[in-house]
């Protein structure tokens, strides 16, 4: 996330010129020679938000049997594994959550493993990069003022600044609080999921002002809450449930007008950037359900103390989210999981769009040879081009 101001689209033009003028040299003997180069079109929207259909990526085949394997790999394979997608597709693109030999579960939206023959109690969550997860954050409301589905807690006063954003002015002795008012689910294109989604997100731009800005997260029956002080005072901190802080920066110089600041709590980890720098990071074993019959709450909330501050935007964000479907690694009740395990040469996969994905939740494990390839550039549309890490972000 570059600050604010800053240039850097020469250097972007430059980078993206020079490599599809080598391609262009490059490219022609290695289609003729097929077996080594392929041309893949995505048809679906199983992976998006990084892969949307009409891509057309390149593809090094059967790269991995020099280079293995690794988790978060994003991979295309020959579909006939399975007949639904094999009716509509030669070829699938998916992403590697689970490898040969190990022990996998889908539980809350999110991949856990373990080593072969481990039990549900021996999982632990599979926790993706940092990098990896800002690229799958999933946009569910952005806004320039705290409306619906915003609730307004008070007290002090909400005002509105038309395209400045809107500005929060908390009482002497109270901050100014507000609550993001409904449940987030896995919904997608505007329609209502079938599962809330524990791993949210906000990002805000910062305005102008010299109050202090409170920032908290909710899974279950955690709540994350965040202080990032105004540059009069500098600091951050972050606590869990109340009972202290459990991660802080006494060196954070403090908010200023123009800061962008992203928290999310994804994948059991808490992590909180202003400007891309990361300030806290907090992981964590597990989260406490809520008591069952409770209130569902998971949306964010937000809050400035100290003084007021101006906020320019404010998006609700959240993380990919694979829903308990399908006879594979899921639960077939409540607190009931089926761990499954994969074969020394099976490989588990999951699309990242979950609720739009036929992945290994509903066909099972798929063997390793069946991979055709890892793209290495994504090549058209031209605007969106970009050489590709394996596990799909830009180079």
């Amino acid at each position: 996330m570059p600050a604010a101001g800053s240039s850097q689209a020469p250097a972007r033009k430059q980078r993206r010129t020079w490599p599809w003028f080598l391609l262009a040299i490059v490219l022609p003997p290695l289609i003729l020679r097929g077996f080594v180069l392929r041309v893949f079109e995505v048809q679906s929207a199983s992976m998006q938000p990084m892969y949307i259909e009409g891509d057309r990526l390149l593809v090094l085949r059967d790269a991995w049997e020099s280079d293995p394997l690794e988790r978060w790999d994003v991979v295309v394979l020959e579909s006939s594994f399975d007949a639904e997608i094999a009716a509509a597709a030669e070829a699938v693109l998916k992403r590697v959550v689970g490898l040969s030999g190990e022990t996998v579960a889908v539980r809350d939206g999110d991949v856990w493993i373990g080593a072969a023959g481990a039990g549900e109690s021996e999982l632990v969550i599979a926790r993706k990069p940092d990098a990896l997860i800002e690229s799958l954050l999933i946009e569910v409301m952005d806004t320039t003022f705290l409306g619906m589905p915003w609730a307004w807690m008070g007290p002090g006063e909400l005002r509105r600044l038309g395209d400045e954003g809107f500005e929060l002015i908390p009482s002497e002795s109270t901050p100014a609080l507000a609550r993001y008012g409904v449940v987030i689910d896995d919904g997608v294109d505007g329609r209502r999921g079938n599962e809330p989604v524990g791993d949210t997100a906000l990002r805000l731009e910062i305005g102008p002002g010299d109050g202090d800005l409170r920032l908290a997260l909710r899974e279950g029956a955690d709540v994350f809450e965040a202080h990032l002080a105004a540059a009069e005072r500098g600091g951050a901190s972050l606590s869990h449930n109340g009972a202290g802080i459990v991660a802080e920066d006494p060196t954070f110089p403090g908010l200023v007008d123009g800061d962008e600041v992203l928290i999310w709590n994804v994948d059991n980890g808490v992590r909180l950037f202003v400007q891309g720098r990361l300030v806290l990071a907090y992981d964590y074993a597990e989260n406490r359900r809520q008591t069952p019959g409770g209130e569902l709450v998971n949306g964010p909330g937000l809050g400035v103390e100290g003084g007021p501050r101006t906020l320019r935007r404010v998006t609700v964000l959240r993380d990919a989210h694979h829903a308990d479907e399908g006879g594979f690694a899921t639960a077939s009740a409540p607190d009931h999981l089926r761990p499954l395990g994969l074969g020394p040469h099976e490989i588990f996969l999951l699309g990242d769009n979950g609720a739009r994905s036929r992945d290994g939740r509903f066909f099972g494990p798929v063997e390793r040879e069946r991979v055709l390839g890892r793209p290495f550039a994504l090549a058209w549309p031209w605007e969106r081009s970009r050489w590709l890490e394996p596990n799909g972000l830009a180079r």
